[in-house]
């Protein structure tokens, strides 16, 4: 093996190694514009997953044409209730990734904490409920800690990553929701109108 050859062969064996490192790591560090240093952990997904799994679907509604049942997932209700379904399940399934995969390492000294008297208070005012340590934790999080909707999805990607839940996986869930929203117009023109 020439020279090059083994010094090409040390530098793809290096990159694989660092890839697979990335991979394996199972916590991050992340600071934020607020100044709070957050412990970016996975998740276990098969946690994930349970927790998703208590919001049902909406039943895609049958018809009758022709003669023959078939079903129309074009129904504006049932596409309004599968909107708000998908909706419910991002949302808990962000919260369960914000509670589970996120640790706060440090945080400016004048910042008020979830704890805090008047982060309480706040809470009260808005109507959110004071008692749950954690959904205080859980909304100073959203509230305080993690400033802008940037640095949210920053915190959302980097957990997911390390959870093992790519960014594709989210993609192609919402393309095949789409897909199916169009099945209704592909059917135009067929003995089923």
């Amino acid at each position: 093996m020439s020279r090059e050859n083994k010094d090409l062969s040390e530098e793809i064996v290096e990159a694989v190694n660092d890839v697979e490192e990335k991979e394996r790591k199972t916590e991050d560090i992340l600071t934020l514009s607020s100044g709070v240093k957050l412990k970016l952990k996975a998740v276990n997904k098969f946690f994930l997953f349970q927790v998703a799994d208590r919001f049902k679907p909406p039943k895609v509604p049958i018809v009758k044409m022709k003669g023959r049942e078939e079903e129309n997932p074009n129904d504006p209700r049932y596409v309004q209730e599968l909107e708000r379904h998908l909706a419910d399940v991002g949302q808990v399934m962000n919260n369960t990734v914000l509670l589970r995969g996120v640790e706060v390492l440090e945080m400016p000294k004048d910042m008020i904490t979830s704890d805090s008297e008047e982060w309480k208070e706040e809470m009260e005012i808005l109507g959110l409920s004071t008692e749950n340590k954690r959904a205080r934790f859980l909304a100073w999080l959203k509230a305080i800690a993690v400033p802008n909707d940037e640095e949210m999805n920053l915190v959302l990607e980097n957990v997911g990553r390390l959870t093992g839940v790519a960014e594709i996986d989210a993609a192609e869930a919402v393309e095949r929701f789409r897909g199916s929203q169009g099945r209704g117009e592909d059917r135009q023109g067929s003995d089923l109108d």
